[in-house]
């Protein structure tokens, strides 16, 4: 489409040029030959003497091609002329003819000759087509004519386009949205560019100002409906509305049924769904997209991959061919405009085939359903489709699906005036895989949906518990709302909302690392739901209160709430819950030594999550599972799994992640001895600490950094560092002290003041209140390190088989371990 556009503008630019235009039309093939061009061609025959005086008698073909081209050999000797072809491919035989002899003829004159012909129709024409391709070969082969095939024009000459429709100059950012918005939207079609840009300024929604363009705020409204109201949205023009229709006007209705059909599947289509939805054989369905294809309205584009049709006559070979609207514009003139049946049932037909034939298809199933408005059936279908974009990281389809989604479960909220659960289902899947952006905007969009007291509560708590992993304070305003409501709702009526509070109170006092009171919130919770709450609720509180044990030094305690959630686990066969404990265990089993079980657990769990498409508990298992390796002294298989965690982090956006990384990659660095690097890395992990509000991380790396800095020839300078670390570990966590205390003696003894013996003997001590084995047997080589420095040899000999001891009794193994324990 816009052929005949192009010919207006090389008629516009010919005349400017001096050139005399003769425009030459073929609408179809019932005028007699050669009428169309003799029309164009007789002013120059009657001006030039060459038709006989008197009464005109018909005149024999080849007479009338003489005479006109004598006429037009004596006026391109006056003045240049432009002979201009539209729609050539409509021409008879005898007008095909006449244009291989003015072809030729235009060789040696002041003139051009332009025709426009659809190359499909040329090909495939059954009166004309074979001709004009023969035609077309032998004059290219002469070196006779030049065949240009029409594209879309590229950015600078749809700026130019745009500009000249327009009458004002583009420029800056918003120039160049437009220019690419306007591309997006016509494909780079001049007609359509210049009437999009024609009507977005009759609108007043293209100003010029000064010279210059921009668009207006003011939506674009068409229908009573905004279609428009950005740089990337446009209206379609009512005049290439009615050029769709115009060729729309000569389809079959029954064929015009099939076109709709195709327009409901969307991109490209194949016909296997068209035979089996229509009821027709595989061959009528083909010679129909060939018609179609004539008309400029649907196109092939290669094979596609069909199954079998089931239940219809004449389906044919499986394997059939692609085709796809000739422009999205058609496609949106068809959908709305030609429509001669009921969408929602040909949607629901439609559906139910691709149901039955493809279920692959998911996000065409759920869209059919969507479009069909059926709720019942389309809900699993949706919800599915979100499921594999997220996977896929196709946000944009998410945010697509999540629509139909909300337009769905309004329906079925419509029909059963209820509590739409299935919503809630879905929310909780998204927080179960930890996608905290999607799972606010669906809190959000259902809260706004469904205003009930009921649905504020249930948006309300789900909200904190996102909200703890990256906005603690957010996270605290909204449990004290939380609470307040809860006081002022009767005690018959709260059902399971004081376990759900005690919960979310849970975490956020978790990650305050107020453990203490963390575990008591989880304990009441666990009371107060009893059988009444999910798995995934009582999962995730064994799971919090379990850490908060292990934080607190208290092993044998954390690993019995480990052993309830594996049991929890086994009962309800729930994948994520099983990632979950997996991630407990190998954190557990480091604590307590066993590397062996640790590297185990931290290799499923990450196998686990990645299959549920949880990537930030991917990036933070093989976060864990790089320190592991470098406790096993296996440097390079650590730096890969550090890495494959770093590009997790980085790419969907975690900052835990990405702290937790620059934390290991200084902790690696600093074990082989390369401070400087050491030293950089931990100041980007201080700095993802801030911004991210992570208590725990941030004492973790200005612990390391203060050891790292006396261990590169500061060590006054990292004791004074070690003070601010104190002070906080004074408040925060137990198990940071063992820690400290090591650091103390180690920087102690650098600077060669006394008491690093005193302090790495304290470490020793914390460790046994506060640590696993792993940390008491790193407390032991530090003072065996420090005997054998001082000329002790049998007490670092007595130190380092007592360590032995402690971790050969927890299924600990050798290897290098660098001089920090699990922090």
């Amino acid at each position: 489409m816009g052929k005949s556009f192009v010919l207006d503008w090389i008629a516009k630019e010919a005349a400017g040029a001096g050139f005399r235009v003769l425009r030459c039309g073929f609408p179809d093939r019932t005028a007699p030959p050669l009428a169309p061009l003799a029309k164009a061609l007789d002013d120059l025959v009657d001006g030039g003497g060459d038709r006989p005086h008197g009464p005109r008698s018909p005149t024999p073909p080849a007479l009338t091609i003489l005479s006109h081209i004598r006429a037009l050999i004596r006026a391109t000797s006056e003045r240049p002329v432009a002979l201009l072809l539209d729609d050539a491919h409509r021409a008879d035989p005898e007008s095909v003819i006449a244009f291989q002899l003015f072809s030729r003829a235009f060789g040696g004159l002041r003139g051009i000759m332009v025709g426009t012909l659809a190359d499909r129709t040329v090909e495939d024409g059954p009166e004309g087509g074979p001709l004009w391709e023969r035609t077309l070969e032998l004059l290219s082969d002469e070196g006779t004519i030049r065949r240009l095939p029409l594209e879309g024009l590229d950015g600078p000459a749809c700026r130019g386009v745009i500009e000249d429709a327009a009458g004002g100059e583009l420029s800056g950012p918003e120039g160049d949205e437009l220019v690419e918005g306007l591309v997006a939207r016509t494909g780079g079609n001049p007609l359509f560019l210049r009437e999009i840009v024609t009507l977005l300024k009759d609108q007043h929604q293209l100003l010029v100002e000064g010279g210059k363009l921009r668009l207006s705020p003011v939506p674009f409204v068409e229908g009573g409906s905004p279609i428009g109201g950005g740089w990337g949205r446009f209206p379609l023009p009512p005049t290439l509305r009615r050029l769709v229709l115009s060729r729309l006007d000569h389809v079959l209705p029954a064929d015009l049924l099939l076109l709709q059909t195709a327009a409901l599947i969307g991109g490209p289509f194949d016909l296997p769904p068209l035979v089996g939805v229509l009821s027709r054989t595989l061959r009528d369905v083909r010679a129909t997209c060939r018609d179609l294809e004539r008309l400029g309205l649907v196109r092939p584009c290669g094979d596609a991959d069909a199954t079998g049709v089931v239940g219809a006559a004449g389906a044919g070979d499986a394997s059939e061919e692609a085709w796809e609207f000739s422009h999205d514009l058609v496609w949106e003139v068809v959908l709305r405009d030609a429509s001669n049946s009921d969408l929602r049932t040909t949607s629901r037909k439609l559906a139910g085939w691709w149901s039955a034939n493809r279920p692959e298809e998911v996000e065409t199933i759920a869209r059919l359903f969507h479009d069909a408005q059926e709720p019942l059936e389309g809900l699993a279908h949706v919800r599915e489709a979100i499921d594999r974009a997220l996977r896929s990281e196709a946000t944009a389809a998410a945010e697509t699906y999540f629509r139909w989604y909300f337009d769905l479960l309004a329906l079925v909220g419509d029909r059963r005036g209820e509590l739409p659960r299935e919503a809630l289902g879905l929310v909780d899947g998204l927080l179960v895989r930890r996608l905290r952006r999607e799972t606010l905007a669906v809190l959000e969009e259902l809260e706004r949906a469904y205003p009930s007291e009921e649905m504020h509560w249930e948006v309300g708590w789900r909200q904190v518990h996102v909200l703890v992993s990256f906005d603690l304070t957010q996270a605290e305003r909204k449990l004290d709302v939380l609470s307040r409501e809860l006081e002022t709702v009767p005690s018959d009526r709260r059902g399971v909302r004081p376990a759900q509070l005690a919960f979310v109170r849970c975490e956020v006092l978790g990650a305050r690392l107020r453990w203490p009171e963390s575990i008591a919130a989880g304990i009441e919770s666990l009371a107060l739901w009893g059988d009444l709450s999910s798995a995934w609720e009582k999962g995730r509180t064994l799971y919090e209160v379990g850490w908060a044990q292990l934080m607190l030094g208290r092993l044998p305690a954390a690993r019995e709430f480990l052993e309830e959630l594996r049991a929890l686990t086994l009962r309800t066969e729930a994948p994520a819950l099983l990632a979950t404990s997996l991630v407990f265990e190998g954190t557990l089993s480091l604590m307590e030594g066993n590397l062996r079980a640790a590297s185990r657990a931290y290799e499923e769990a990450s196998t686990r999550l990645l299959e549920l498409g949880a990537m930030e508990g991917y990036g933070i298992a093989k976060n864990n599972l790089a320190e592991v390796l470098v406790h096993q002294g296996k440097l390079e298989e650590a730096r890969a799994a550090l890495a494959e965690a770093e590009l997790v982090g980085g790419r969907f956006g975690y900052p835990r992640v990405v702290q937790g990384c620059a934390l290991k990659w200084a902790w690696l660095d600093a074990f082989e001895g390369r401070w400087a690097d050491a030293l950089l890395a931990l100041e980007d992990a201080q700095k993802g600490a801030r911004d991210g509000d992570f208590d725990e991380e941030l004492l973790e790396s200005q612990l390391l950094h203060a050891w790292a800095v006396g261990c590169a020839g500061a060590p006054e300078v990292g004791l004074r560092e070690l003070e601010t670390v104190r002070k906080a570990s004074e408040k925060l966590q137990p198990h940071v002290r063992p820690c400290l205390f090591r650091v103390e003696g180690e920087l102690l003894e650098l600077a060669g003041r006394p008491g690093a013996r005193e302090a790495l003997e304290r470490s020793l001590e914390s460790a046994r209140r506060f640590s696993g084995p792993e940390g008491q047997a790193g407390a032991l080589r530090s003072i065996a390190r420090w005997e054998r420095r001082h000329g002790g040899v049998q007490a670092a000999e007595s130190a380092e088989a007592e360590a032995s001891r402690i971790l050969g009794g927890t299924g600990g193994e050798g290897g290098r371990r660098p001089p920090l324990p699990h922090g």
